[in-house]
């Protein structure tokens, strides 16, 4: 079997043990999700370093997607599951460092949508510019304008709600519209990104790569609305979304993992395969 095809099934079979280890909130082996990663920057820098006559541009892409995945490794190295051992038994917290525990908590949950964020602006900066066709462009901007639409509509209908239930309640409402807003940007920016990088791929024949960023877009989405819904939660993007079971106790981050890994193993494998990019 050649090197780039084994690395890419090696990423698929260790992004799907992440997965399972997700769904059942038990780690099947902690450091999948950083293996998987690392079989995809080194998938992607084999790719880079193969010679192709007359393709020095498409190398330089193809060394910018080995940037952005090493991106994708940085984010998975920092989310590797914790021991069983680590942080058991009984704690007492004072209040501050209860606060502390609940903003890291905040915070870690970023990692995941600020990797992926910047993995796709990579991309989309070594792209370079799209063709300059009218229905492209018509197409980016209406898709643009429907995932901020669907923002915009999320934020004031819960905005809206709160209101209702504030004045129902003769109390005051102890959150604005920009405390909503706020966690949701990040989500919102890969919305947007996965979009360009959609559009972008698409008008390069890069199929594979293309529906990559679609699943990327979904994936964005799905956070958007769990962090415009999960403002009182600890963490950014609540795990409710799909309702958990004794079972499968983490359907919601199970789903997202899936649609996550495999966006960007269909991202890089479209990138850098077969022909170079135009």
């Amino acid at each position: 079997m050649r090197p780039r095809p084994l690395l890419l099934t090696a990423a698929a079979v260790l992004a799907g043990a992440h997965v399972l280890g997700v769904l059942f909130a038990r780690p099947l082996y902690r450091p999948a999700e950083l293996l998987a990663a690392l079989c995809l920057l080194a998938y992607a820098i084999h790719d880079a370093s193969v010679p192709r006559a007359g393709a020095d541009g498409a190398r330089t892409v193809r060394w910018g997607l080995s940037a952005a995945v090493a991106v994708l490794v940085a984010g998975a190295a920092m989310t590797v599951p914790p021991a069983p051992s680590e942080g058991a038994g009984w704690q007492i917290l004072s209040p501050e460092q209860y606060d502390g525990l609940i903003w890291r908590a905040r915070l870690e949950s970023l990692v995941p949508v600020a990797a992926v964020l910047v993995f796709a602006l990579l991309l989309l900066a070594m792209l370079g510019r799209t063709t300059k066709s009218r229905a492209v462009l018509r197409t980016a901007i209406v898709a643009a304008a429907l995932v901020a639409g669907y923002a915009l509509l999320r934020i004031v209908v819960i905005e809206w709600g709160a209101d209702r239930v504030s004045t129902t309640e003769s109390t005051s409402p102890t959150w604005s519209p920009a405390a909503v807003a706020l966690p949701a940007l990040p989500a919102l920016l890969l919305a947007l990104a996965a979009v360009a990088l959609a559009v972008v791929t698409a008008t390069r024949r890069r199929w594979r790569a293309a529906s990559g960023a679609v699943l990327l877009a979904a994936v964005a989405l799905i956070w958007l609305g769990a962090a415009i819904a999960a403002r009182d939660a600890a963490t950014l993007f609540s795990p409710d979304l799909i309702t958990p079971t004794d079972a499968l106790p983490q359907p919601t981050e199970a789903t997202v993992a899936a649609l996550r890994w495999a966006a960007a193993i269909l991202i890089v494998s479209g990138l850098g395969w077969r022909r170079p990019i135009d």
